[in-house]
């Protein structure tokens, strides 16, 4: 399953295209008068420099689904076919305000998951608002221009587990998470959507943070235990207490300048766990928050959950969007799309390849013999 900002279906990467037409001009024309155009990427740049080709989709342009449609016919693909046919059937229809309620939401692929106060509060807001403004501008360029993130509008459930010590019972961090008309509102609002939580799959970690009085004490307990049994002197006691209390003022000093990670807690209502060692895990969670950060996601998007550990005892544990996960609009693009019609979205160079790969599908071109090899 390819992550939302690399669906690119119904699309084709015009960045691509125009690298090689400009390769292929400059071969067979530009080379001999001597002129050399370098290597032009045709492509932007995202906040952190990395390069994004532009994905144009070309069903929204005459005769192009059609042609796609009579291509899938004459090659026989007929699952994909009957899927094609039936996207393009409902871009001949001007669907009205009614196919957005229940129990006509249900056919609808973008409402079927919302709950009914919420189809009826955001009618109610298209049907009050529309003299004044129209329910497009303000949904399609005001809202994404106030708040570019992508935001959580229908229930969702956590799917991933919180850790090994994730009981059968034990519910998810988002089961009372139930948007209805508060939340319908806010998502039509310019500016008030931001307080609703991104959209984006879910992970869950215990935030931990190491503190230096647990480690001495755990440090002292320990070396007073081998004393009692015998197998310490008490003169390689003291000299024991000596070091944890020398390494205990070091590592108190260095927690002292070393806040960021509690500050990164804080700015999202985070409360750590005290423990004797920090965590380690493949993505840790300070990272994670860190780049929710960069992107505009707060405390709004982190939802925590009652657990328990192998001994049995309670911990508190938050589930958060995966960063690379959550989809935030470029505001140009986003303008050029509504002021000449052209919707293109950025995805990073080589990412949408890559995944297809990773994830075992390919493309079937619709003009290619599906028997060639």
């Amino acid at each position: 399953m390819l992550l939302k900002s690399l669906r690119t279906g119904n699309r084709i990467n015009v960045s691509a295209g125009a690298r090689a037409l400009i390769d292929m001009v400059q071969k067979h024309a530009l080379d001999r008068f001597g002129i050399d155009l370098g290597n032009p990427h045709m492509n932007i740049k995202d906040d952190q420099g990395n390069e994004q080709d532009l994905w144009l989709r070309y069903r929204n342009y005459p005769w192009i689904r059609e042609a796609i449609l009579m291509g899938l016919a004459e090659t026989g693909q007929w699952q994909e076919f009957q899927r094609q046919a039936d996207a393009t059937a409902g871009e001949y229809l001007s669907l009205g305000l009614i196919t957005s309620l229940p129990p006509f939401a249900s056919l609808n692929q973008f409402n079927k998951n919302k709950s009914t106060s919420f189809l009826l509060a955001d009618a109610a807001y298209d049907l009050l608002t529309s003299p004044i403004l129209p329910s497009r501008l303000r949904k399609q360029t005001l809202v994404p221009l106030a708040d570019p993130i992508s935001r959580q509008v229908e229930p969702r459930k956590s799917q991933d587990k919180p850790g090994a010590a994730r009981l059968s019972s034990e519910p998810s961090a988002w089961d009372d998470y139930q948007p209805g008309a508060k939340e319908a509102l806010m998502a039509g609002t310019p500016g008030l959507s931001k307080f609703l939580p991104a959209a984006g799959a879910t992970v869950t970690r215990e935030p931990r943070q190491f503190d230096a009085g647990r480690w001495y004490q755990n440090q002292v307990n320990t070396l007073t235990h081998h004393l009692e049994e015998g197998d310490l002197t008490k003169e390689q006691y003291q000299r024991g207490l000596a070091e944890a209390q020398r390494d205990f003022k070091e590592l108190k000093a260095n927690a002292m300048k070393k806040d960021e990670t509690q500050k990164l807690y804080d700015s999202f209502g985070i409360k750590p766990t005290p423990a004797q060692m920090a965590q380690t895990t493949t993505t840790p969670l300070p990272q994670m928050l860190q780049n929710l950060g960069k992107m505009g996601v707060g405390k709004e998007s982190v939802r925590s959950i009652t657990a328990k550990d192998k001994k049995g005892q309670e911990i508190t544990k938050v589930s958060v969007p995966k960063p690379e996960s959550v989809n935030v609009a470029n505001r140009k693009l986003m303008m050029l799309r509504q002021l000449t019609g052209m919707n293109v979205m950025p995805a990073p160079r080589g990412a949408v390849k890559e995944a297809v790969e990773k994830n075992g599908s390919f493309i079937k071109a619709p003009w290619r013999n599906p028997n060639a090899k």
